[in-house]
């Protein structure tokens, strides 16, 4: 009689079918303690990393000469999510504004907000990093930029007579600004005014005394919100 041994496979497991994100990839492990490992794709390492879908096979030979394999099918390549947040926006002045992005499982903002809204009120370049029900990351930016053609708004004229309306002279600041500076003259060229505090305007008077009907020149010197130094200037009629 004949006796035979029966040697028993290795088992090599690469783990159940999957999806991967576009722009990843995962490990496919065939195990340790063999002594051959053949991929489909010619590569005889224990494991490969792989980026595309498509179906992966690995032969695995043990110790004894015996050999084994197992498949995997990577059946897709979700998309990572893209332009989700409004293009780039400019504005003229102060401003305030929310935006939501809604669809996601999780949110990362720049700022280390974690929510699906953010309040947005100053210039600057906003970053989002989301993540999506097959786990799949984006990330997309906005950019709120300060563009004014001016950035001071002066009245043409004031009315000082203490009804409560338009009794002093002040610029309309259309943007935050840095080292203000509000002087006024009269029609000789005499300093009537001046001062460095924005909220601060003219109320009028030289001296506590009332200046007469008549036109000034006013200067402003200041730094607009793109640090760039500015001088505008005009006339203002003072009205009784």
């Amino acid at each position: 009689t004949t006796q035979l041994t029966v040697l028993p496979l290795p088992l090599v497991y690469l783990g159940q079918d999957t999806s991967i994100c576009e722009g990843t990839s995962i490990n496919l492990s065939a195990g340790s303690g063999f002594s051959e490992y053949t991929w489909n794709n010619g590569t005889h390492d224990s494991e490969i990393a792989v980026n595309e879908a498509g179906f992966y096979w690995v032969e695995v030979t043990g110790s004894n000469g015996c050999a084994s394999s197992d498949s995997l099918l990577i059946d897709q390549l979700y998309p990572n999510p893209k332009n989700f947040l409004p293009l780039d926006t400019s504005v003229c002045g102060l401003f305030s504004t929310t935006i939501t992005v809604l669809g996601f499982n999780s949110y990362n903002w720049s700022n280390s907000d974690i929510d699906s809204s953010i309040l947005i009120n100053s210039a600057g370049n906003y970053i989002l990093e989301v993540t999506d029900e097959n786990g799949c990351i984006g990330i997309d930016s906005i950019i709120y930029k300060t563009e004014c053609e001016k950035s001071v708004l002066m009245p043409n004229a004031f009315s000082p007579n203490g009804d409560g309306l338009n009794d002093e002279l002040r610029p309309a600041l259309l943007e935050e600004l840095t080292d203000y500076e509000l002087t006024i003259f009269n029609r000789w060229g005499k300093l009537i005014f001046y001062s460095k505090d924005p909220d601060l305007g003219w109320d009028g008077r030289d001296n506590n005394i009332s200046s007469p009907v008549e036109e000034y020149v006013w200067i402003i010197r200041y730094k607009n919100n793109s640090g760039e130094e500015k001088l505008d200037k005009g006339s203002v009629a003072l009205l009784r």
